[in-house]
Parts: C-alpha cells; structure tokens; sequence
C-alpha cells in the first residue's frame, strides 16, 4: 500500500471551526477485505495535539473526517461528522459487518459514549448510524430500572451489551452482578435490537 498523502495530516478538513487541529490521522482500519479502499480518517479537535488523549476535545469540539483518494489520486472528503459529548475518538475501524466505525469515549459510563457509525448506503453516499435508540428500548427490558451502567456494542458481530449492578450506577459503591446482551440489526439507519435480552451471571459473585 502507498503511505497516506500528506494532506491528510492537515489542516482540518470539513469544518469552519477556527481552532480545530488535527490530532491524529491516516489510514481506516479494514477487516474485511485486503485490497486498498484508498480511505483515510482525520480525528480533529481543540486541545493541544499530543497533549493527551482526554485532552483533545476538551475545547468543547470534536469531530471525525472520512476521506477518499481516487483511482487518480484525488482526496475527496466523503464524511464529517462533530460531537459535543466525546471526549476523543478512537483510529477507525471497517469492521465484519462492514460499518466503518469511529469509537468514542468520554467521561463516565458507555451510555454517554457518542460513536460515530457509517455506512455505504445504494449510492455510495456514507451515512451516519443510529447507535443509541437500541439502548432506549434495552432499558424497558432490563430486569432493574437501575440495573444498566456501562454499554457496549460490538459493531461487527452486532451485539450490544451492558453491565448490571447492584446500585444505581451513579453510586461508587456498586457492585456488578451479571450482565445483559442482545443481538442488534441495522434497521434503515438505525440500530435496534433483534432478539430477546439473554442476562449472564457474574461469575466473580459465588
């Protein structure tokens, strides 16, 4: 594979926002195929680059960029997506199920997590996913209103799940008791949840 074009290390692409930087930047991780997409990524921000990962957002901006090169070289910016609630994002990822995912975090638990999801829609045009409307319907089904603290979802398998505790999950004395997880499916533009929800044992508790 020919290494990123420079131009992809900056300035930030797609966005007005005088203070943005691009913090890190390269080539979108494929696990689907071995052939070159010719896709890269920039993860832009308003703190200082390389000043820490949890400081890079914390200007109050923070956005993705997916970028293509063409079959004669030119970049073309296909995606820009921006997030008020992130606290950075992770290199993105085209994984099994053949979403190109930008993993967040932020501060406190995966519910607040604002992953930036994409597909391919009929026309090539990439379009942003839906993540959080499964977890509005997992906590009709959760066995406590307070028993949900920390999500995850697996993006390529398509299987979301949380942590269940003993507490509610803003106290810092709870405890995990098990865990609870669904089979998810992409519903247009939405992820939402496909099979009933299997609860796990911890199997740290006796």
């Amino acid at each position: 594979m020919s290494p990123p074009p420079a131009e992809i290390s900056g300035p930030c692409l797609g966005t007005s926002e005088p203070r943005c930087v691009v913090y890190s930047s390269g080539r979108v991780i494929d696990h689907t195929i071995d052939w070159d997409r010719g896709l890269f990524y920039q993860l832009q921000g308003t703190g200082l680059p390389r000043s820490g990962a949890d400081e890079y957002c914390k200007g109050g901006y923070c956005a993705v960029a997916l970028i293509k090169r063409d079959e004669n070289g030119q970049l073309h910016l296909v995606a820009h997506e921006e997030s008020t609630d992130a606290q950075w994002y992770e290199v993105p990822e085209i994984v099994a199920s053949g979403l190109v995912v930008f993993q967040s975090n932020s501060l406190g638990t995966g519910l607040y997590n604002d992953d930036v999801v994409l597909r391919a829609d009929e026309t090539g045009k990439m379009r942003r996913i839906d993540v959080n409307s499964w977890k509005q319907e997992a906590r009709q089904l959760a066995p406590d209103a307070n028993s949900y603290f920390d999500w995850r979802t697996d993006y390529g398998a398509l299987v979301g799940s949380n942590g269940l505790a003993s507490k509610d999950p803003d106290d810092s004395a709870r405890t995990s008791v098990g865990l609870i997880k669904v089979f998810l499916r992409l519903d247009g533009d939405t992820l939402r949840i496909a099979s009933p929800m299997v609860r796990f044992p911890d199997p740290s508790v006796p």
